[in-house]
């Protein structure tokens, strides 16, 4: 996850079984960089995911793990706004995520990846990387065609990011 753009808007947040807004499933203030709280969704009538919580903090890296069928895929498409919570909510550094759009989530700095780790197989493990780094309309056709200025500082600034990650 990326740095939090200062454009996010930030939204009163509701209490959820009696917990005041900013506090952690464990009752204590939250610092999390991503804070799930008491989500859930249903399909109809099957409950996919009932009152699932977890923090992540800043700098820490977690994993996901359960059997088949055990909603991990769920819980991530929740997370970045593929899927409406039906109950519960996401924040992203104490703002409220869950509800917006998945570019919105995005741009805030949150994305899901997919398992197929053949989709850019012809590409070096950089420009990999470096394809994370571009977003729709980060280059109009003309400045990609003619590689003005400002599209080989953005294609500079990517590959200085991604190999800083690497």
């Amino acid at each position: 996850m990326g740095a939090i753009p200062a454009s996010l808007p930030q939204e009163p947040l509701a209490a959820i079984d009696g917990r005041p807004p900013g506090l952690n499933t464990h009752g204590v203030i939250s610092n999390s960089l991503l804070s799930v709280t008491d989500v859930s969704i249903r399909f109809g009538g099957i409950v996919a995911l009932n009152r699932v919580s977890f923090d992540v903090p800043e700098g820490t890296i977690v994993g996901l793990i359960g059997p088949n069928g055990a909603g991990k895929t769920t819980a991530f498409n929740l997370m970045t706004g593929v899927y409406p919570c039906t109950s519960g909510r996401v924040l992203l550094a104490g703002k409220r995520i869950d509800g917006k759009s998945t570019s919105h989530i995005n741009r805030a700095g949150v994305a899901r990846t997919f398992q197929n780790i053949r989709l850019f197989g012809g590409l070096s493990v950089l420009d990999n990387v470096t394809v994370a780094f571009h977003r729709p309309a980060m280059f109009g056709l003309l400045r990609t065609i003619f590689r003005t200025p400002r599209f080989i500082r953005q294609q500079a600034q990517a590959a200085d990011d991604a190999l800083a990650l690497l």
